[in-house]
């Protein structure tokens, strides 16, 4: 991403952990990047928004090889828990999964043209 003429970047992930009981879609970000985190905080907006299942906030993140070597601004997005088995079945329906791309792409669309962002929510 760092050879691209992009201007941010957007990496999508599935998480896991030892306790089913966490469930939640969150965005993380690069703290150096201003933009970084109004594009996180955006994106994560709008899964709490459209998912109606999170309440978790975007979080600024080290320590992940993707935010860290990056030299443009993003996001990290975590869509989910596979551990929760809820949430697992929930990332298997293609409904679901159009509500997290939905999400992403409003969020996406609310940092890079708020004016545009609101009114295509007007539409809807």
């Amino acid at each position: 991403m760092n050879e691209t003429n992009s201007d941010y970047y957007i990496s999508l992930h599935l998480n896991a952990i030892h306790s089913p009981r966490w469930r939640g879609a969150q965005t993380f970000y690069n703290r150096t990047f201003e933009d970084s985190k109004n594009m996180a905080e955006s994106v994560q907006s709008e899964m709490i928004r459209q998912l109606e299942n999170t309440n978790r906030t975007a979080l600024a993140i080290n320590g992940k090889y993707i935010v860290d070597q990056a030299r443009i601004p993003g996001v990290l997005v975590e869509v989910g828990f596979l551990s929760n088995p809820n949430e697992a079945a929930d990332l298997q329906s293609e409904e679901y999964q159009d509500k997290i791309a939905a999400s992403i792409y409003q969020g996406m669309l609310r940092y890079k043209v708020p004016e545009m962002a609101k009114e295509n929510e007007a539409e809807q």
